[in-house]
């Protein structure tokens, strides 16, 4: 037994050593490869919240926090070194992240080991040194926007809006910067694209003269998007940069077909138990004096009557993009919807008991009038709807 225990703690032991030596290899690779911040974030973990820190695990800290914040200082001067303006948000992140770690580390302040080791942790102030990132970034990103704006001349809405956020994040860094909110409004107003829908209701092919607006009901202010202005009134419509014409070109109304099936179920049903007798006509019992019992079935049957009544009805439209400054046909799309009418139910005769599952979900159902051909185009119209305007909210120059 104490052989049993010896062995078990040096295993334990063996155990405990190869964990060490695992977890430092591992620090010792994240530091070797340059990996400073995961490393003191997996340090910072360790440490939080304990009494009994190890020198170890706080020279590891100690060292990656070193390497990182000399790491990136090396980075921002030779960044500042090439006196390139493109290079202002890279600097002001570098500092963002070098904030970022300070406070992350600060709160355990001082570290100290439980055998008395101090870290050596530096702070740096670099507050002045943000704000001098923030203006130069803000300045970097609003003359970008200016030339990206300058770029949206002549209807060129993605430089537009790429002037669009690059001004938004120069505000945010720096609201003071000249003219900045004129600036964002106007690079809305020419980023944004303006399209007039109209239907075309002298030359659609109505179904009995039934008005094409019936079926087409799409409020304009529905359709509006970040990017995206929609009006149906040209008389009101300021630069337009699509017209949208829809046109109503064929619809469909399938006959009332009515379909009979007639098919033959049965079943094998429990009609009960029944007790066993000897030739003499005694029960026959168990061992336990219990009667025996057989059980009795019996197949039932049902003859099936089922009918199916189905009607279809279908609009076909299509709609016109046209560039809206010369005309020009830009492209077609044709929008289909349709309205069916399925109803189906069944009549029996013979045993209920016979019916299947799905059968028998028909048995409530009964014969419905067929809706009339103004009934199955205004529902077809319905989901004419959103599959226009579907189409219109995709629709890009």
């Amino acid at each position: 037994m104490k052989t049993q225990v010896h062995t078990f703690k040096l295993t334990s032991l063996l155990l405990l050593v190869v964990f060490l030596i695992s977890s430092c290899s591992v620090n010792q690779s994240l530091l070797e490869s340059g990996q400073y911040d995961a490393l003191i974030v997996k340090e910072i973990k360790k440490l939080r919240g304990k009494r009994n820190k190890k020198e170890k695990d706080i020279k590891f800290l100690e060292e990656a926090y070193a390497r990182a914040i000399k790491k990136d200082l090396k980075k921002i001067e030779r960044l500042k070194a090439e006196n390139n303006k493109e290079n202002w948000p890279t600097i002001l992140g570098i500092y963002h992240k070098i904030d970022r770690r300070q406070e992350s580390v600060a709160p355990l302040l001082p570290l100290v080991s439980k055998d008395g080791y101090y870290a050596q942790i530096e702070f740096y102030d670099i507050d002045a040194m943000i704000v001098e990132a923030r203006l130069e970034t803000a300045s970097f990103l609003y003359n970008e926007g200016l030339i990206a704006l300058g770029q949206s001349v002549g209807g060129k809405k993605l430089a537009a809006r790429e002037a669009y956020h690059l001004f938004n994040d120069a505000q945010d860094l720096n609201p003071d910067l000249e003219d900045i909110r004129s600036l964002i409004a106007e690079a809305k107003y020419k980023g944004t694209q303006r399209i007039l829908f109209m239907v075309d209701e002298q030359d659609s092919y109505s179904p009995y003269h039934m008005d094409v607006n019936e079926f087409i009901e799409i409020p304009v202010h529905d359709l509006n998007s970040k990017w995206q202005r929609f009006h149906k009134n040209p008389a009101t419509a300021k630069d337009i940069d699509m017209t949208v014409v829809f046109k109503m070109v064929d619809f469909e109304l399938s006959p009332a077909y009515e379909r009979e099936r007639n098919y033959f179920e049965e079943k094998v049903i429990s009609k009960g138990f029944v007790s066993l007798k000897d030739l003499n006509g005694r029960p026959l019992t168990d061992t336990l004096g219990n009667v025996k019992q057989k059980e009795i079935f019996e197949t039932v049957t049902a003859d099936v009557l089922e009918v199916t009544q189905e009607r279809k009805a279908t609009i076909i439209g299509v709609l016109h993009y046209y560039d809206h400054h010369n005309g020009e046909l830009l492209r077609k799309r044709t929008v289909t919807s349709a309205s069916n009418f399925n109803n189906q139910f069944v009549r029996v005769r013979g045993d209920n008991r016979a019916l299947s599952s799905e059968t028998k979900r028909k048995l409530n159902g009964d014969y419905i009038p067929f809706p009339q051909d103004y009934v199955m185009l205004m529902r077809a119209g319905q989901a004419l709807t959103p599959a226009v305007r579907k189409n219109l909210q995709s629709c890009e120059i």
